[in-house]
């Protein structure tokens, strides 16, 4: 069984797609895939030893060794143009900004990330736009007592406004019970470190910005 925050990934993958999964660890979401019956090239690629070892053996006992390809590399570089969406879930903004940068040009044939940055969710949102790509899907969830957003971006252009990149274009409009759960919690979390901050300090006028941006949002 998928985690719900995978099995929102895969139902996110679009069906008519050759899929790379950047950082696939045991492979879960790809064997998923094609247990559900989806027809494309899907490709598992990981720059540990360990997570595409027990890849390799969870496809022996699906015998799958000879439809799922795997690969032992870095990032995009074992990436051909045969493929083009790429999922990268599971690393913080840092990390995916440098798989993407190291191989920007192989933006040329990827038409859709599905993108599920564990830190700095409106940096991941204004990259991705930067490079040519709109937020097309959004869906935020809860897990194990952790948030999570996960953004399909697809190639295209579209103007986006401060709050777009800060809180979601899509999860804005639709405005869950999670949403509001996971900023009512940032709100109060940026209220108590602001109390013990001088207000001289660089910082104070950024976070009070936010705060009061919050509370339009969820009050």
């Amino acid at each position: 069984m998928l985690s719900k925050r995978l099995l929102t990934i895969a139902n996110l993958v679009p069906k008519d797609s050759n899929v790379v999964d950047i950082g696939c660890d045991h492979g879960h979401l790809l064997i998923y895939l094609k247990d559900i019956g989806f027809n494309g090239k899907l490709l598992g690629v990981d720059n540990k030893v360990g997570p595409i070892n027990s890849f390799k053996e969870n496809l022996k006992k699906k015998r799958y060794e000879k439809i799922i390809k795997y690969s032992l590399s870095c990032g995009l570089e074992d990436v051909d143009s045969t493929y083009n969406t790429v999922v990268i879930a599971g690393m913080g903004f840092d990390n995916i900004k440098k798989i993407i940068s190291e191989d920007i040009n192989k933006l040329d044939f990827i038409d859709t990330f599905i993108v599920d940055s564990h830190t700095k969710e409106e940096e991941t949102r204004k990259f991705f736009v930067s490079l040519g790509y709109l937020i097309e899907q959004e869906v935020i969830l809860k897990e194990d007592g952790i948030f999570y957003e996960i953004v399909k971006f697809k190639k295209g252009h579209k103007k986006y406004s401060k709050n777009d990149f800060m809180f979601g274009p899509e999860l804005l409009k639709e405005r869950n019970q999670i949403f509001n759960e996971k900023w009512s919690f940032i709100l109060n979390e940026y209220i108590g470190i602001i109390a013990k901050m001088p207000e001289k300090d660089k910082k104070y006028r950024d976070l009070e910005s936010k705060i009061c941006e919050i509370k339009k949002i969820i009050i």
